[in-house]
């Protein structure tokens, strides 16, 4: 399952969750690099719901630092 498939708007609640508390804006043509990425950071992190991972980035430090890591540094 993808991100987009999980929800309509669920790359969308993910990269507004990172321009709210970081910033940082992914424009439509980086929405595969910021699925993959969040596919590789959810893994680390064993969370396997979509909705879970994103409601959890607005309030955990370290998955965001690591969702960062993957999206910005790779």
């Amino acid at each position: 399952m993808t991100l987009q498939s999980a929800g309509p708007n669920r790359i969308a609640d993910l990269a507004r969750v990172l321009e709210e508390r970081v910033g940082l804006v992914f424009p439509a043509s980086r929405e595969a690099d910021l699925e993959a990425g969040a596919r590789r950071a959810m893994a680390r992190a064993g969370i396997s719901d979509d909705g879970v991972y994103v409601a959890r980035l607005a309030s955990e430090s370290a998955l965001l630092d690591d969702i960062l890591a993957e999206v910005t540094v790779g």
